[in-house]
């Protein structure tokens, strides 16, 4: 409270320090002892200033009401018969009393003033400010100037401009005549602001400072609203810099249609009811994007509830006077000062808080807000002519250049501070960017030193000739040896950027034969196609010699045909060379899923993403091979390229190195030739990796980097598991409609093309949560990608590395739940087929034998219901846990009939909507609601009950409505239902809403009236 009124008396001192000032200024500048106008004579014969400045013609007037007059009109002694009065110029005609009562808004006068001088043959000036409505203006007898056309109601223009007029004036007494008429302004008519008179030269000088200053003040405004809006179309998201703009831009405007209104300058042809709009509403618009630039750029200061309560008050009051801008009454044009001088009173009083909370840019706050506060009261003032127009309307507008000017240079500061901000974080970055290079190179060769011990050992143990090593473990000793190498890689490549950014990087240039180089680098990646459809195949028949580092050009193809393995699901990566005359061009082509056209250089690019969630495809990867590809191309004289590519068809990678003269390394080629003839040149994989049929239990897993399958592999083959594998989205989904017993799912995240959240949601729109888990096995672990993966309908997740022990526990737990569930359905059908006690039973055949003697067919009729019922109930297990809408209904009819033999007492309706017989729903989901509407709803009714089933098609969903006018269900019950508690309720609602809420998207609805009947809705989805 004690700030609030610290910074109120801040703001009350600096309006008195400006209105002192303007009382001073204007006391300067006002003319003492101006000649006024009595009983219409304004006699200046005796006035020695007149060549000084010019005088406003105030006083007493003629005023002739109701009639609008011409000089002839005078020389014929009309005015003689027409009534006149003197009134006081200027003034509104509604403060002038005819006949005993205030004069209309609406109407037509005339006003007559004679003026004495004794100079002859003087030019002369008038310069009018504001006449309402249109009017003319008789000197002498002659027609010198007019606004607007002033004539009948039928014939009249209205228009409201200023102008200036050049005249020369008799000695002794002269006639200005001015007839006035006003039709559509409901403030009034008359001449409502002063009529100066005086010398051309004074007139002219007056008339241009009034120009120049409405010309300064909005062309400044307009160009810093244009310089703020184009701030603003860079950074879109500091929405103050739009409402500032929009502020400037309408201040601007609120002066071009005021004062000189020198809007009609470029807009002549403007219509009344348009200038109008813009009159009144151009202010308060412009005071609503104040309050809103308030809100947006000094969120901690403002006050949202004064903020929201102006813009709404300012809206409604736009929004009236758009509609009804000629029904706008004196009184209604108070609150549009009020609501313009409190804006920036209320601005003034932010900005002082701001400041007093040391924000940057105090200073500029405080002086900027003071000068255009008191602007705005000065320029109210004047306009709606409170005090001291002519004056201060002919001042030079200091206060908005220095409001301009303070604005700009605090939010200069802002973009300054800001960009030193940015330049201190690009040097930190710049640091830690160096450290992080640092870590990468000292963790990547302490990497190196165990990873050569593994591929060296692992390779000592392949190449033994130990009988006591199993085929199966020489496979696992291969994939132990091709992952470390896969590694080791991936380490170098860590290594080459870094010393690539440093500029460290050395080559050994010598001569290296890239035939020889892919067969390498296809035996090393030979385990990465195993159980894929993915063919190798080198089409170089000859030695293909260049000049490059031997190490490195390997490093190039492990990373393009490993590229290459990553993107392609099944086919062929073909390798190729062409031979040119100084050049060798060598290229990788792969089935896969290809490069879109504005993507194939992109892909050559850096890449990294630092504390990411996972795009919607749910696939990343480092980045780094092609992008280190290209250098190292580059830096052995060669280009690299996309040299072909189309989506969903494959892509073709070229590249270019200076061919070797190679006549010596021939008969090297030779020589290795004999000692190795038998060259491989297609290599497939045709080791099919799914166990299937040796134990009770099958999990799916989904994986697109072979290590990991081979991993999970041994790992639930060692736990008794049959384990069918996948190596993209789409072979998953085929293998899922392959093998119908799947008990569990493994999903990798990160896979291309389909990724692990987009097959997720595949999964579940044929298997529930309960039906078939699903474990999310991926290296990702920020929150928002778990909340990704269970929005997607995974049952857990859990990150890569995992240890072993913790996997298996998951997928027990999993499996062990699903059990759980299948059980509880046994159980619950179990109880279902309990439920058809021997009394109905015996009851429902005692009705079959009564038909027999009466009514032989009906018998049968019955007795194939009942059996066909039977047939239903007993043949529903936990396999059966969905079925087509077909055979429920088949169940409900069977049932109906049974019932309606028995109890001939009800009536039963049904509609299903055409098409819906084959859709599956979950196994007796529907029938067990009938049965309860009839047994509980209409067996305990007086009279004859009606049950009706509607079956609908919706987009998603199927929608299943049964409704009984029987004796209804309770409260309590119905409570009951919804908490989930339902007591002694058999198969009916209770179990099957446990089943529906643990299917995605179902849903159920009870409505339910004592003795008036039930109503339930199922949402099933399709």
């Amino acid at each position: 409270m004690k700030k609030i009124l610290i910074i109120s008396g801040i703001i009350i001192l600096a309006h008195i320090i400006i209105f002192g000032s303007i009382h001073f200024v204007s006391n300067q500048f006002t003319q003492q002892d101006l000649p006024i106008a009595k009983n219409g004579e304004l006699d200046l014969s005796n006035w020695n200033h007149i060549d000084e400045r010019s005088i406003p013609l105030d006083g007493e007037w003629e005023f002739i009401p109701n009639q609008l007059l011409t000089p002839d009109d005078f020389k014929n002694a009309k005015n003689q018969q027409a009534s006149f009065l003197y009134v006081q110029v200027p003034a509104n005609w509604t403060t002038y009393e005819v006949d005993g009562k205030s004069m209309s808004p609406y109407g037509k006068a005339t006003y007559r003033l004679k003026i004495i001088i004794d100079d002859e043959d003087q030019v002369f000036g008038i310069k009018s400010s504001s006449i309402h409505m249109s009017n003319r203006i008789f000197v002498n007898g002659e027609e010198v100037s007019s606004s607007g056309d002033p004539g009948e109601e039928e014939v009249y223009t209205p228009t409201n401009r200023p102008y200036v007029v050049y005249f020369t004036l008799e000695k002794g007494i002269n006639e200005i005549i001015i007839p006035v008429a006003n039709y559509d302004y409901l403030v009034g008519g008359g001449i409502i602001n002063s009529i100066h008179f005086g010398e051309q030269e004074h007139i002219s000088y007056l008339r241009d400072k009034l120009m120049m200053h409405d010309w300064v003040q909005t062309s400044v405004f307009v160009i810093m609203g244009l310089y703020f809006l184009g701030m603003y179309s860079q950074r879109k998201k500091d929405l103050f810099l739009l409402f500032f703009s929009i502020y400037c831009l309408l201040v601007g405007l609120f002066t071009a249609v005021h004062g000189e209104k020198v809007w009609y300058m470029f807009f002549p042809e403007t219509s009344y009811n348009t200038f109008l709009r813009l009159q009144l509403n151009t202010g308060v618009i412009g005071c609503i994007s104040l309050f809103l630039y308030l809100y947006t750029a000094f969120k901690d200061v403002a006050s949202k509830r004064i903020v929201w309560t102006a813009v709404v008050v300012g809206s409604i009051m736009v929004l009236y006077y758009i509609v009804f801008p000629n029904y706008v009454p004196l009184w209604m044009h108070i609150p549009i000062a009020i609501f313009i001088v409190f804006a920036h009173i209320y601005v003034t009083y932010v900005l002082i808080s701001a400041a007093s909370k040391k924000m940057e840019g105090s200073f500029y706050m405080i002086f900027g807000a003071i000068a255009m506060s008191g602007y705005v009261v000065k320029y109210t003032m004047a306009i709606y002519d409170i005090a001291y127009e002519d004056v201060l309307l002919s001042l030079v507008p200091i206060e908005p250049f220095a409001f301009l000017l303070m604005f700009s240079l605090l939010m200069s500061l802002r973009f300054s501070n800001a960009f030193k901000k940015n330049e201190q974080l690009s040097q930190e970055l710049l640091i830690v960017d160096k450290v992080k290079d640092e870590f990468l190179a000292k963790t990547s060769h302490e990497l190196k030193t165990p990873l050569h011990g593994i591929i060296n050992i692992s390779s000592f143990l392949l190449d033994e000739k130990d009988e006591e090593i199993t085929p199966k473990q020489k496979e696992n000793l291969s994939l132990i040896h091709d992952t470390s190498i896969k590694l080791s890689n991936l380490v170098n490549d860590l290594i080459d950027v870094t010393r690539l950014k440093n500029g460290e990087f050395r080559l050994q240039l010598t001569k290296v034969d890239l035939k020889v180089s892919t067969q390498i680098v296809f035996d090393v990646l030979n385990f990465e196609i195993q159980g894929k459809q993915i063919q190798f195949i080198n089409e170089m028949n000859e030695p293909a010699v260049v000049i490059a580092d031997e190490n490195r050009i390997r490093q190039v193809l492990y990373n393009l045909i490993h590229n290459a393995i990553k993107h392609t699901q099944a086919g062929n990566i073909t390798i190729s060379s062409k031979l040119s005359d100084d050049k060798i061009y060598f290229y990788v082509e792969d089935t896969g899923i290809g490069v879109p056209e504005e993507k194939q250089e992109e892909i050559f690019g850096y890449f990294e993403q630092l504390d990411q969630s996972s795009p919607l495809n749910g696939y990343q990867s480092m980045g780094l091979g092609l992008y280190i590809s290209r250098q190292l191309i580059q830096k052995m004289n060669g280009e690299i390229w996309v040299d072909w590519s189309e989506v969903g068809k494959g892509t073709r990678i070229g590249f270019s190195l200076p061919k070797a003269d190679c006549s010596k390394k021939i008969e090297e080629i030779e020589l290795l030739k004999e000692v190795n003839i038998q060259q491989n040149k297609v290599i497939s994989s045709q080791h099919n990796l799914d166990i299937v049929g040796q134990y009770e239990k099958t999990i799916l897993v989904v994986d697109d980097e072979p290590s990991n399958i081979h991993l999970l592999l041994n790992l639930l083959s060692k736990y008794e598991f049959n384990v069918i594998t996948a190596f993209s989205g789409k072979e998953a989904l085929r293998k899922l409609e392959q093998f119908e017993q799947i008990d569990l799912a493994i999903l990798d995240v990160m896979m291309p093309e389909m990724s692990g959240i987009e097959l997720c949601q595949k999964i579940r729109e044929t298997h529930s949560l309960l039906e078939l888990p699903i474990l999310f096995a991926t290296v990702k672990d920020l929150p928002e990608d778990i909340e990704l993966g269970f929005k997607a309908g995974a049952n857990d997740y859990i990150t890569k590395p995992f240890d072993s022990k913790t996997i298996i526990a998951r997928i027990q737990t999993l499996l062990s739940m699903k059990t759980s569930v299948e059980e509880a359905f046994q159980n619950e059908m179990a109880f279902l087929q309990a439920q058809i006690k021997p009394h109905f039973l015996y009851n429902a055949i005692s009705n079959i034998i009564a038909f027999c003697y009466t009514d032989g067919q009906k018998a049968a009729h019955l007795l194939n219901m009942l059996s066909q019922y039977l047939r239903i109930i007993f043949n529903t297990d936990h396999k059966t846990m969905v079925v087509p809408l077909e055979r429920e209904m088949s169940l409900i009819k069977a049932y109906v009939e049974i019932e309606k033999a028995r109890f001939d007492r009800f009536e039963f309706k049904y509609h299903v909507d055409e098409g819906l017989e084959n859709e599956h729903i979950p196994s007796l989901c529907i029938q067990p609601f009938v049965e309860n509407a009839i047994r509980h709803g209409l067996f305990q009714k007086d009279g004859i009950g009606q049950v009706t089933l509607s079956i609908y098609s919706d987009l998603e969903y199927i929608r299943v409505v049964i409704e009984d006018n029987g004796i209804g269900i309770s409260p309590e019950i119905l409570q009951q239902f919804e908490n989930g508690n339902l007591k002694n309720s058999g198969i009916g609602m209770s179990n099957i809403k446990k089943r529906l809420d643990s299917i995605k998207g179902a849903n159920i609805e009870v409505e339910s009236a004592l003795n008036e009947g039930s109503r339930i809705t199922l949402d099933l989805p399709k």
